[in-house]
């Protein structure tokens, strides 16, 4: 593979993942739980929210800048370092999408529930 088709594929599988990232964080059940919060907690929650979300975008700039002059996957990265870390880091990373993933349904019900009044149990 040329320099050329190298940065070609990876600057497609590299967007592919920025837009993954970006659009995960935002689903129903985070928007739900987050008005929620908001209105409950005020002011401390978005300051809450402010610090979770400057501090994120450092350390993924951070793994994104090690990722890409590495040329080297994540987990890979990761069993370099340290052996067996990179299948802890992809079961992590299932573990936490699946987890992430309930809670979206969970918030579909509950926000179904606020909007049509249908049984959270149902959405």
């Amino acid at each position: 593979m040329t320099g050329a088709e190298f940065v070609t594929s990876r600057r497609a599988s590299l967007t592919a993942a920025i837009f993954l990232m970006a659009t995960s964080a935002i689903g129903p059940g985070f928007i739900t739980q987050t008005a929620t919060f908001t209105r409950t907690l005020g002011a401390a929650f978005a300051f809450a929210i402010l610090v979770s979300v400057l501090i994120d975008f450092v350390v993924q700039v951070n793994i994104w800048r090690i990722v890409t002059l590495t040329r080297m996957r994540a987990s890979e990265l990761a069993n370099a370092a340290i052996p067996g870390a990179g299948y802890l880091l992809t079961a992590l990373v299932v573990i936490g999408g699946l987890f992430f993933n309930i809670g979206n349904i969970g918030g579909t019900g509950l926000g179904l529930n606020a909007l049509v009044g249908l049984d959270a149990k149902w959405g």
